[in-house]
């Protein structure tokens, strides 16, 4: 172990990165690079697995209690865990914030990627150190009353750090840091001064943030924050606030000259270099959350100082860029006046493609910042269509990428901003290697169980309209509903399948009849068509209807503001239980097939299906992600 005492600061010392781990909105492989350079949008409507959106949405502004935004950058499958790989029990796992067990997930991917096996970590001076700012977890935990001996420790946010060091056994310093938007980056300089301190031998640098309930929404909201329209426009004339996104992010550093074979160090190719990082506050603004120009020019300068690098050096720029009509300007013209006119500059902002990750967006700026730099690329950025008028470009050389922007040859400079809305400032300078750095990991195979934190409501009954004699709910198709209808394709034309109807109508059975039934006399009347080629699912009300004649059912569609109806589906309501029956599932998909009905994955999950005098009963093959 190394001395941690008595040791001088080593403060020109570059940190190598050694190795990267990443989940991001859209995914929960390490994709980020393919997105970025496909110019994918990974923002999304709220998933109606993660709260009743609706409940708290108003398109008024001004509405208390309510937000005006809808969307977000949403990671896919983060319930989904493997508690086995870490030793822990089910019971714990399911008791500790989801943060945590992400963060444990991309630490074992960080190491691995760095040629870290668990035996060589284990009882090395290894620090590891964790930026967090939200804590959805700790106030669900605490509205509730489900505490167990594992309750105190799965929602501290301390834990998410302390949690790394106990499973892989690491000696080095550990703590979580929260500055808000900038955390994460104030967690990587936390990890270069403890390696420039020769107090570790290595040091995880993390950032997590996911969004498990719609209070942050809603207080962001009141204070004109968010955008209303759900993307960040950095640098565009539409900026008008950040949209919220989440994401957990790892890299693993070690001393540039200590790239031996030596302990946990070991040898691996450095993907690029930590020349300088810097931090300060902004005091005493224009108020508490207000962008101080002049503060985020003493930490360019600070970054680039300690990193001995020349301001003209610098080709690229990883901003902090959340789309504020306010912010951006500020922070070009303090860029400007740090970088000068001497030579062209790439502004990247991957809040664009991602949305603003909040306490985790530092980390996703670097680890896009190693990228950029190993492949010598900037990527556009996303929904830029004319500047800001407020941003003054005149008499600096800065590029705002529309397409894909190669960067020229020679050692690259680059630099990264992140900065909390409490007036935490951090920047970053980083430089490429000069020599290729492809590394072959092998890969981790997690085997995941499902976690999940809440209990939603009836998919389909989203809200319940009164219309005299007539019980009628309303379920619009948005994106959950759209992505499982985007699979069902008849003559290359998104139809609504069966099954949202057969869904909706034994969900409002339940509600309404409260008893056992089964639907019979099913008829699909008219086909319900989606358009395949939009930026968003067509706004489309579908509601069912019960007449109190007898046990029939419609359900009828209506399009946007028109009140005109078309009926799709209609059938009977049966009580208790009906017949037994059975059906061949693989002769039912073959015939299907033969009519002309392409399927996706999702409407070929069944394998076998069986009605006894009991209960239905089918056994599904449906991977994962498939709901």
């Amino acid at each position: 172990m190394l001395e941690t005492a008595g040791r001088s600061l080593d403060s020109g010392a570059s940190a190598s990165v050694k190795g990267l781990a990443a989940t991001l909105p859209g995914r929960r492989d390490d994709g980020f690079w393919e997105d970025l350079l496909q110019k994918k949008d990974s923002v999304i409507e709220v998933p109606f697995a993660r709260w009743e959106h609706d409940v708290y949405y108003s398109s008024d502004t001004e509405a208390p209690g309510k937000t005006y935004a809808q969307h977000g950058g949403f990671i896919e499958g983060a319930e989904l865990f493997d508690p086995s790989i870490f030793a822990l029990s089910m019971a714990e796992a399911a008791a500790i914030d989801p943060q945590q067990r992400l963060l444990l997930e991309a630490a074992q991917t960080a190491f691995q990627s760095a040629g870290r096996e668990p035996e060589q970590l284990m009882e090395s001076c290894v620090g590891v150190f964790v930026g967090q700012c939200q804590y959805d977890w700790f106030v669900m935990i605490s509205a509730g009353d489900q505490f167990n001996p594992y309750t105190g420790t799965g929602m501290s946010a301390s834990i998410s750090a302390n949690r790394i060091s106990y499973v892989f056994g690491l000696k080095g310093r550990s703590l979580t840091c929260d500055t808000a938007c900038s955390s994460s980056l104030v967690a990587a300089d936390a990890a270069l001064s403890s390696l420039r301190r020769r107090t570790a031998e290595g040091a995880l640098a993390a950032g997590t943030n996911l969004i498990l309930g719609p209070a942050p929404y809603i207080a962001f909201s009141q204070a004109k924050m968010l955008s209303k329209h759900g993307r960040c426009f950095t640098f565009d004339k539409s900026a008008n606030g950040f949209a919220r996104g989440e994401g957990v992010g790892c890299i693993f550093l070690c001393m540039a000259d200590e790239e031996t074979s030596r302990g946990p160090v070991g040898p691996s190719a450095a993907r690029a270099l930590i020349r300088g990082t810097a931090v300060n506050q902004d005091g005493r603004s224009a108020s508490l959350t207000a962008p101080n120009g002049p503060c985020q020019q003493v930490a360019v300068r600070g970054a680039l100082s300690e990193a001995s690098a020349r301001p003209s050096e610098v080709s690229l720029v990883e901003c902090h860029g959340t789309g504020t009509a306010l912010g951006d300007p500020i922070e070009v013209d303090a860029l400007k006046t740090v970088l000068g006119n001497d030579s062209p500059v790439a502004l990247g902002a991957a809040k664009t493609n991602i949305a603003h990750l909040e306490g985790s967006a530092g980390i996703a700026g670097l680890l896009k910042s190693v990228h950029m730099l190993e492949k010598r690329q900037v990527p556009s950025n996303l929904h830029f269509q004319s500047l800001n008028p407020h941003i003054d470009l005149e008499d600096f050389q800065a590029q705002i990428p529309l397409e894909l922007y190669r960067l020229p040859g020679g050692a690259v400079v680059s630099g990264l901003s992140s900065f909390g809305f409490g007036g935490t400032n951090a920047h970053v300078t980083c430089c490429s290697t000069g020599r290729d750095s492809d590394q072959t990991a092998s890969s981790i195979t997690f085997r995941h169980a499902s976690f999940p934190w809440c209990k939603t409501s009836y998919r389909c009954l989203r809200r319940k309209i009164a219309d005299g004699s007539t019980v009628q709910y309303e379920c619009a198709i948005k994106a959950d509903l759209f992505k499982v209808c985007a699979e069902h394709v008849v003559f290359n034309q998104i139809v609504v399948p069966g099954v949202v109807y057969v869904e909706h109508a034994m969900e409002a059975m339940k509600t309404v009849i409260g008893s056992d039934g089964y639907l019979e006399d099913l008829a699909m009347t008219w086909p319900l068509i989606i358009p395949k080629h939009t930026d968003e699912p067509t706004a489309l009300a579908v509601f069912l209807r019960f007449c109190q004649m007898g046990d029939k059912f419609e359900m009828r569609s209506v399009r946007g503001e028109s009140t005109e109806m078309m009926t799709h589906c209609e059938g009977r309501l049966g009580r208790g239980l009906a017949e037994p029956s059975t059906l061949d599932l693989e002769d039912m998909y073959e015939a299907i097939q033969k009519a002309g009905l392409w399927l996706g994955p999702r409407f070929q999950a069944g394998s076998d299906l069986t009605f006894t005098n009991q209960a239905p009963a089918c056994i599904t093959r449906s991977p994962w992600n498939h709901p």
